[in-house]
C-alpha cells in the first residue's frame, strides 16, 4: 500500500479534477502522467508522454495524432485508425468480412431485430456494415460534425487532402511500431458464428493457446 503525504495527495486531487483538454492523448500516456503528477520520474521504458501540463493549460498540445487498432475479438478482424482533433481515419484490410459486433451483441434481442430489418430491406445504410459485404477499405469521419461517425467522407474530393494526411500519419505509425497486415490466413479465425453468436471455438482454436 502506498500512502501519499496529505499535501501531495491534495495537490494530486486538485490537478485530477475533471479537465477537458484539446490535445490528443493515448492510453500509454496515462502512466507517465500519473507519475508526473505524483512527482515521480517516469521509467525509461515508457513509450508514452505526460499530459500533465495540459491539465492546467487545456489548449496545449502534446500530440497531433492518436491511434487505435481492432484485432480479433470473437471474430477475425484487422483495422487500424488515426485521430486528430477533428477527423478519424480508419483502414480496413478485410473488406469481404462484415463488421460483426462481439458475440454477446450478436446474441442480443437488438441484433435479432437488426437482422430482421435487414432481411426486410429496412435497415439504415449506416448499420448495414454489420451484415453486408463488401465493406469499405477506408473511412474518414469528421468527429466534430458527425460524432457518431455515420457519414464516410473518404471518397469525397473535397476531403482528399485530409484523407491523404491521415493516411500518411497512419502509415508512419505502423512503420515505427512494426505493425503490418500478415495476410488473412495468418489472422486468428472466428471463434463464434457470425449469424447466431454461438461458440464454434474448439480446443485447437488459436485464441485458447
Amino acid at each position: 500500500r502506498v500512502v501519499q503525504p496529505r499535501d501531495r495527495a491534495s495537490l494530486l486531487q486538485e490537478r485530477l479534477d475533471e479537465v477537458r483538454v484539446a490535445s490528443q492523448v493515448r492510453n500509454l500516456d496515462i502512466a507517465p502522467t500519473v507519475l508526473d503528477l505524483a512527482g515521480v520520474e517516469p521509467l525509461a521504458s515508457f513509450q508514452g508522454v505526460s499530459f500533465a501540463a495540459t491539465l492546467s493549460n487545456p489548449g496545449q498540445a502534446i500530440r497531433q495524432y492518436a491511434f487505435a487498432e481492432h484485432n480479433w475479438h470473437d471474430y477475425r478482424a484487422f483495422e487500424r485508425a488515426v485521430f486528430d482533433e477533428q477527423y478519424c481515419f480508419v483502414r480496413n484490410w478485410l473488406p469481404n468480412i462484415p463488421g460483426t459486433p462481439p458475440a454477446d451483441a450478436v446474441r442480443s434481442p437488438t441484433y435479432a431485430v437488426m437482422q430482421q430489418m435487414h432481411r426486410q430491406s429496412r435497415l439504415e445504410p449506416a448499420h448495414r456494415g454489420c451484415l453486408e459485404v463488401p465493406r469499405e477499405t477506408e473511412f474518414l469521419f469528421d468527429t466534430q460534425a458527425d460524432p457518431h461517425c455515420i457519414d464516410n467522407l473518404a471518397d469525397k474530393p473535397e476531403f482528399a487532402a485530409t484523407r491523404e494526411r491521415m493516411q500518411a500519419a497512419l502509415d508512419r505509425w505502423q512503420r515505427e511500431s512494426g505493425d503490418a497486415f500478415p495476410g488473412e490466413d495468418a489472422l486468428t479465425p472466428d471463434g463464434f458464428d457470425r449469424t447466431t453468436g454461438e461458440r464454434i471455438i474448439t480446443g485447437a482454436h488459436p485464441s485458447l493457446q
